[in-house]
């Protein structure tokens, strides 16, 4: 049974790259004094007498151990599940390397530059974290731990990946300036639209006009390879900034209704920002 998570968190991709361990094919006990010590690659493991010691690229191993490709900065995201197949309990810590790079949150409510819990035999319990780490930099860590009163411990250096995610305001539509409804042309025009990402360049914006007492949407478009942080177009003289028509004939431009202008933008890195006129 795995330990419940904060509510906010989510899920990273998951992969058997950094799963882990030891696999004991055959050990007496762990009445002895066993001490693994891992790394990215991890191949070793030290007894302190005679014993048959394997070493898995398996989540079955003594300690599994599976960590996300990449996780989400400045979004709670699942970093690593830790299983223990050791058949008594386990002390685990899960630490950062850098506290400066995130706060972790393990079972039961901990959370900090480290964690640490109990883990039952036969049991998972999964750790997220808050990046705070530059966007495409290493977020390692350090799994380790110990059976207490058999001499058994275990330590496991990991990492991951932070990536850009979605930030709080990190886009906004600054204005969307004189919409108006033009029946005489057939459709609707704008004299000016800025939008501005604090965070990444604009990846698209979307306009959809629709009918305030209907809701029946009548014009969509798309505006697509902006490829700047910054997006600002103005009118020229007479000429609208943008010029909106109905996506169908049926549709034609009535003087008589209201309508309602939606601009939805997005960033290359997720964020999202919406902004409404009407006329």
């Amino acid at each position: 049974m795995t330990d419940p998570l904060p509510s906010r968190r989510e899920p990273g991709a998951i992969s058997r790259r950094n799963v882990l361990a030891a696999g004991l094919t055959a050990v007496t006990g762990l009445g002895v004094a066993h001490s693994i010590v891992g790394s990215e690659g991890f191949h070793t493991a030290v007894t302190d007498r005679e014993s048959i010691v394997t070493v898995t690229d398996d989540a079955d191993g003594l300690v599994g151990l599976t960590v996300a490709e990449t996780v989400r900065r400045k979004t709670v995201a699942s970093l690593a599940t830790v299983r223990n197949n050791a058949g008594v309990p386990l002390s685990v810590t899960v630490a950062l390397e850098t506290c400066s790079q995130g706060v972790l949150f393990g079972p039961g409510g901990g959370q900090g530059c480290s964690v640490s819990f109990t883990l039952p035999a036969g049991q998972s319990s999964e750790i997220s974290v808050d990046a705070d780490a530059a966007a495409n930099t290493q977020l390692p860590f350090v799994v380790s731990g110990e059976a207490a009163g058999t001499g058994f411990s275990f330590s496991l250096s990991r990492e991951t990946t932070a990536v850009a995610g979605p930030q709080t305001d990190a886009i906004r539509i600054r204005r969307i300036q004189l919409f108006r409804t033009r029946a005489e042309t057939d459709e609707w025009t704008i004299r000016r639209l800025t939008v501005e990402s604090d965070a990444a360049d604009i990846a698209r914006i979307d306009l959809v006009v629709r009918e305030v007492a209907t809701g029946v949407v009548v014009s969509t478009t798309a505006i697509t390879g902006i490829g700047e942080a910054v997006y600002d177009a103005r009118q020229q003289g007479n000429e609208p900034a943008l010029v909106l028509s109905p996506d169908q004939p049926s549709n034609g431009v009535d003087g008589t209704i209201t309508y309602e202008l939606t601009v939805t933008a997005v960033d290359v890195d997720g964020n999202v920002a919406s902004a409404t006129a009407t006329d």
